[in-house]
């Protein structure tokens, strides 16, 4: 395998779901009840590693990660 970037992928589980309007702009905000081991990681191709992660950890290094390059995001929603 050739020296590759290989994309770390993360899911969280939540629960207790809220949306709300920002009170700073005509943005949605969206929050959720989370434990602390509620992440889990894993690599895109063809690395195919994946393991628990802590949330604060990854809400720490948030902007270190993915600075200048945003993630996208899916939310799905259970009822």
């Amino acid at each position: 395998m050739a020296n590759e970037n290989i994309s770390l992928l993360f899911t969280m589980f939540g629960q207790n779901g809220r949306i709300r309007k920002s009170r700073k702009n005509d943005n949605l905000e969206i929050s959720f009840d989370i434990n602390e081991d509620g992440l889990i990681w894993f690599q895109d191709r063809p690395g195919r590693n994946s393991g628990p992660g802590n949330v604060s950890d990854f809400s720490n290094n948030f902007r270190r990660m993915f600075e200048g390059d945003m993630p996208n995001s899916a939310l799905t929603y259970k009822d």
